[in-house]
């Protein structure tokens, strides 16, 4: 359950003590020369994993570990203690990571025996034919309702853009689990302040052909993430061709090069939010130029045969 990452439970105890044992049986009896492991990067996560590790060594496997966070050289660079204990963890370990541009987050962590290798995520492709609506420009957020992911920003951006605009242009249509910090109760009281203009609808978590007609039916993805390493959710939006509007955070500009296939803009930065809009309301011929790049780009690099043929050509170069 997306409420219980990062959340301290009891029954987590049991789960990784039976995992444990398990790991160990399977070290004693079959031996493995190579162990692969998606780690977890940071908090009670990290040393938790960090176990499994230190059982990985004591019985001389080969670890080659896959990360999906950044920002770890940020987080603990001015904790001396936690910073030993990461390079104690990752010394002689090779590391599978998302990005070229994600290197210099792990590499202060390992020594002159670690391997950095780089695999792009990828996704199955699913196309579904749909008619578009021509009137209005529609726009679609996809992700858990966290504030991590800019929804509050860019409801409260919305909000901003329609009362300056006098005939509604847009529509935007929100997926993603309520949250935390993101409510149904939350939702009321947007929906409530927009009724007027009632541009905006939220479908709650989708997934299967649900999800993917909504994005079928959208012409561009805005994703203000403050937080984020290779977002999955970009890549289905390439998938179907959608020009993408998110923040220069994580590998993010690496996929999405500003005013090429889409706009790059600043985390927390509403008028960057409103501008990139407009910026698309304006120029409507651009979507689908971009549209056409994004298409190609998911083609070329980001669905599931390039990733499964790069994972299985990484492990062979590792393991040699």
């Amino acid at each position: 359950n997306i409420n219980e990452i990062d959340v301290f439970k009891f029954k987590k105890i049991f789960i990784f003590l039976k995992s444990f044992v398990i790991t160990l049986r399977k070290l004693i009896l079959f031996k493995p020369d190579t162990v692969y492991f998606s780690v977890s990067l940071f908090g009670l996560g990290f040393f938790k994993d960090s176990f499994y590790i230190i059982l990985c060594k004591i019985f001389h496997c080969k670890i080659i570990c896959h990360l999906h966070r950044s920002g770890l050289a940020k987080k603990i660079n001015h904790k001396k203690i936690i910073k030993f204990y990461y390079r104690f963890i990752f010394n002689d370990i090779d590391i599978i990571h998302l990005s070229k541009s994600l290197r210099k987050d792990i590499k202060p962590f390992l020594n002159n025996n670690s391997k950095i290798a780089i695999v792009n995520n990828g996704i199955s492709k699913h196309k579904i034919k749909i008619k578009k609506k021509k009137n209005l420009i529609s726009f679609v957020f996809l992700a858990n309702l966290n504030e991590s992911k800019g929804i509050k920003e860019l409801l409260d951006s919305i909000i901003l853009l329609n009362k300056k605009t006098k005939l509604i242009k847009f529509n935007f249509n929100i997926i993603g689990n309520f949250t935390k910090n993101f409510s149904r109760k939350d939702k009321k009281s947007f929906l409530k302040l927009n009724h007027i203009y009632n541009n905006v609808k939220f479908f709650g978590f989708q997934k299967g052909k649900k999800k993917y007609k909504i994005l079928a039916n959208s012409d561009l993805m805005i994703y203000p993430t403050k937080d984020d390493c290779f977002p999955l959710c970009i890549l289905e939006a390439l998938s179907y061709g959608l020009p993408v509007i998110s923040t220069n955070v994580g590998a993010i500009p690496d996929i999405i090069k500003d005013k090429v296939n889409g706009i790059i803009i600043y985390k927390n930065n509403k008028k960057n939010i409103i501008k990139s809009i407009n910026y698309y309301l304006k120029n409507k011929n651009i979507i689908k130029k971009q549209s056409i790049i994004n298409e190609k780009l998911f083609n070329d690099f980001f669905n599931f045969e390039i990733f499964e043929k790069n994972m299985v050509k990484t492990f062979k170069q590792l393991i040699k």
